[in-house]
């Protein structure tokens, strides 16, 4: 199927700053190492790109991230964790713009105002993120949760991959 995310119209978002009353993500490979430390002397997995553990959960992505996946070492980590659905491809696009669309085409009918958009910097850091105005409703009055007044647009560059509205944060 062909499609152009040329003319793509996308809704207006908001920054969002929370503060957790949870502990924060726990990078649990470093909180292990000291345990681990013998057993990885002993194993040799040569590092040519990422670990894509769990990209299977997603339905798009980018050839961008594709290309930089280490599929050895993921099918390792998938198999060893007796998942090996973890490491399904999605289908992948040429850019951050053509997936959003993709993704889009899926969901119908919707208008701007009810669609339902976040983009988190990454999994890591969660404090901030922007969400549509679909969100807002069921966060707005949540002592946790600071929005912004300030619309915001997802922007592209001439490439048509997504730029971070977290780089000045």
């Amino acid at each position: 199927m062909q499609f152009s995310a040329q003319f793509l119209e996308l809704p207006k978002m908001r920054m969002l700053h929370q503060r957790f009353s949870v502990l924060p993500a726990v990078n649990v490979l470093t909180e292990m190492e000291r345990e681990w430390a013998d057993l990885k002397d002993r194993i040799e997995l040569p590092r040519k790109g990422s670990v894509a553990v769990g990209i299977g959960q997603a339905d798009f992505t980018t050839r961008r991230l594709v290309d930089k996946i280490d599929f050895k070492v993921t099918a390792i980590h998938c198999l060893t964790a007796c998942c090996p659905e973890a490491g399904k491809l999605p289908l992948a696009y040429p850019s951050d713009r053509e997936a959003i669309a993709a993704a889009l085409m899926t969901l119908r009918p919707y208008s701007l105002d009810d669609l339902r958009l976040v983009h988190i910097k990454n999994t890591l850091e969660l404090d901030n993120l922007t969400v549509s105005k679909g969100c807002l409703s069921d966060l707005q009055g949540k002592s946790d949760v600071t929005i912004e007044k300030k619309d915001l647009r997802l922007e592209f560059d001439g490439s048509g991959n997504l730029l971070s509205p977290f780089a000045a944060i």
